[in-house]
């Protein structure tokens, strides 16, 4: 979500995911009890919504393990955009 590097000396370059912070405040203002915690474990939460869109509901730990690494970029944009309620998705 946040991270920094120091360039030299007192310098230092902060790159921030807004979008992430935009999930955590999303869970925490809803007071979600299964996203707020996979955000703190730092679950990828894009790919297991496209894991969920395949399976056609939410997967338990075991099926995010065997199938998470088998979505691909487009799957996971398409999952992106589902998180984020966006009505604009090319497929």
């Amino acid at each position: 979500m946040l991270s920094k590097e120091t360039v030299s000396g007192n310098h230092r370059i902060i790159s921030v995911d807004y979008s992430k912070m935009e999930l955590c405040i999303m869970a925490w203002l809803a007071n979600d009890d299964v996203m707020a915690p996979e955000l703190i474990a730092k679950v990828d939460l894009h790919t297991k919504m496209a894991v969920a869109v395949k399976l056609n509901r939410y997967p338990t730990e075991a099926e995010f393990l065997e199938i998470g690494p088998t979505i691909t970029e487009q799957e996971r944009s398409i999952a992106k955009a589902v998180n984020f309620g966006s009505q604009r998705v090319s497929v």
